[in-house]
């Protein structure tokens, strides 16, 4: 279980999709990452968290891109 944590530690991340496990691992991956998430589907406004991290289409792209 350590190697795994030390794995995600310090990473950016992107979750693509909020459904019931994206929200799930964002909640786990952003105590120690970067993490940013994109879903085709209005944010649900209670997830405030996740609602700062959100990338639309065209910053997705650059994301990817500079990766």
């Amino acid at each position: 279980m350590n190697n795994i944590k030390q794995f995600f530690f310090n990473k950016k991340i992107l979750i693509y999709g909020l459904g019931k496990s994206g929200v799930s691992a964002f909640n786990f991956l952003k105590q120690n990452n970067e993490v940013f998430v994109y879903d085709d589907h209005i944010i649900n406004p209670k997830f405030y968290d996740i609602k700062k991290n959100k990338l639309n289409l065209n910053k997705l792209i650059i994301f990817i891109l500079m990766q």
